[in-house]
């Protein structure tokens, strides 16, 4: 799919968004959940030369930007060519009546942003919009694109994997029937695991998974500051082993509550 997209089509930014035609293409990630799984994406996107737009959300229940960590990730992510939006949780601040609340707010993210990596976004996206923010469809606010706009819904192909599935058709079938249309492509990386899973399970696996990212940078961090790390698993260099244990500790710890829900 990817290969296609980078030998039929245009990537473009947002920031063209209003003039988008023909054989371009916005590709858009939305990070809801696995900055690990959302770097994964970058790279692999950036190796076939294809520049994405990523939307990150400064309230997410499962990472945090404004850590040492979350500014590494939104850098790398503009270091390999790629964009960043912001991904505006409206349920964070009570949902939004006018116009003016969402640019009040649009505007506090921004600078936000702007202060963590120097760059202030141009564009972004709503997070689990409610039909209310939905309404919201002019082309832009605060002086940022909205990927919701009337014009884009109205000028460009659009396709979603949420909640792990395609919505409409799959981007393959879109870029084989519609080689000159204009197209919006909305992929999340936590959807797109090695492993085939259900979506539940993907997204229990890309949870998790960002959670032992944490837990690995908080080993990293006793080693480097030579402090006592007592640990009932047996000491292991190989990480793939210690990955293993963590898996075995999630099994035992949640496995019986898990398989209930």
């Amino acid at each position: 799919m990817l290969s296609r997209v980078a030998e039929t089509r245009n990537p473009i930014s947002f920031d063209y968004a209003i003039e988008i035609s023909g054989r371009d293409i916005l590709w858009r990630h939305d990070v809801d959940t696995s900055t690990r799984a959302a770097i994964e994406i970058a790279r692999i996107d950036a190796e076939m030369g294809v520049s994405a737009t990523f939307f990150a959300n400064l309230r997410s229940d499962t990472y945090n930007l404004q850590s040492a960590y979350g500014r590494q990730f939104l850098s790398e992510l503009l270091g390999l060519g790629h964009h960043v939006g912001i991904h505006l949780d409206s349920e964070y601040y009570g949902h939004f009546e006018t116009s003016e609340e969402l640019e009040t707010c649009l505007s506090l993210e921004a600078t936000t942003f702007q202060n963590l990596i120097g760059v202030r976004p141009t564009s972004f996206s709503f997070h689990n919009p409610s039909p209310r923010e939905i309404t919201f469809d002019a082309d832009k606010y605060a002086d940022m694109v909205n990927c919701y706009s009337k014009h884009l819904q109205s000028t460009c192909l659009y396709v979603s994997d949420s909640n792990g599935f395609w919505r409409s058709s799959p981007v393959s079938e879109l870029l084989e029937k519609h080689p000159e249309s204009p197209i919006h492509a909305l992929t999340h990386p936590e959807w797109w695991a090695v492993k085939t899973l259900q979506p539940r399970e993907r997204m229990a696996m890309a949870i998790f998974e960002e959670a032992f990212e944490q837990l690995h940078r908080y080993d990293e961090s006793m080693k480097v500051r030579g402090r006592t790390n007592k640990s009932e698993f047996v000491s292991e260099n190989n990480r793939l082993s210690r990955w293993l244990h963590s898996i075995e500790t999630f099994n035992r710890i949640y496995g019986e509550e898990f398989q209930k829900r």
